[in-house]
């Protein structure tokens, strides 16, 4: 059952995919500390964004967007934790994945070490689950860098559909800097497609809506706040956003 539920939680490629999409953080002074707690911190974010939107905030969150990024690889160590894998002790349930015996085989540069333990809550039938699940990451390391945290998930699985949310809440350590971020998204998978808000945080702890998008003609952004949205595009010197109404402009 603990299998089905990281697959179809979106904890695995689906949840790297957001990664492309963007990324968010925050100092973690105002961060609950219950993974169930920061689901709902997330979710309340997602429909109401509290921070403003000025030239400060964008920039930083466009540095954390970087952090996060980078962190990717360690972030999809979530596909290896299932009982499957003869690197997993547990029960069906709750159970400790150890990365070094996971990844092993994997190139080198590759490879990682650290544990995740899972812990997996689920209800339902054959056609329909409801799944809540919770990964603490125990110095988890790549080649660069090492993340302590937890990526909490809240599903909804009915027939093909999965809706999804999800925060990850990580301390990262590359050589002396230290950061902390907090991200979170609501993933909709249907046959018609995948579709996904991303919430963030500011080290103000202003909550922040950003969704952004590479194409052939270079990166573009939105970020929604309580003074609206505001779209926005990247060159290499800085950028400048405007509101929705065209009225406002902002440059960084």
């Amino acid at each position: 059952m603990l299998k089905r539920i990281l697959a179809q939680a979106g904890l695995g490629t689906i949840g790297l995919s957001l990664l492309g999409l963007s990324a968010m953080g925050c100092d973690g002074g105002g961060e609950p500390s219950d993974p169930h707690d920061k689901v709902n911190a997330v979710q309340e974010a997602l429909d109401a964004p509290s921070g403003t939107i000025d030239a400060k905030t964008i920039v930083e969150l466009n540095d954390l967007n970087a952090t996060i990024s980078a962190t990717s690889v360690i972030y999809a160590a979530s596909s290896y934790a299932n009982q499957a894998s003869a690197c997993y002790q547990g029960s069906l349930t709750d159970g400790t994945v150890d990365l070094a015996c996971a990844t092993k085989d994997l190139p080198e540069g590759s490879q990682l070490t650290g544990t995740i333990t899972v812990s997996g809550e689920a209800s339902g039938g054959f056609t329909s689950v409801e799944a809540f699940v919770s990964m603490t990451y125990d110095n988890v390391c790549d080649a660069q860098r090492c993340v302590n945290g937890v990526v909490a998930s809240d599903s909804t699985v009915d027939s093909s559909d999965v809706t999804t949310t999800l925060a990850v809440s990580f301390d990262v350590t590359e050589g002396s800097k230290k950061t902390h971020v907090f991200w979170g998204s609501d993933l909709a998978v249907s046959e018609l497609g995948v579709s996904a808000k991303i919430a963030m945080w500011d080290s103000l702890d202003q909550s922040f809506v950003w969704q952004s998008q590479v194409t052939s003609e270079g990166a573009s952004f939105s970020v929604t706040g309580a003074n609206g949205t505001f779209s926005c595009t990247a060159t290499a010197d800085g950028g400048s956003c405007t509101g929705g109404d065209g009225s406002a402009t902002i440059k960084f």
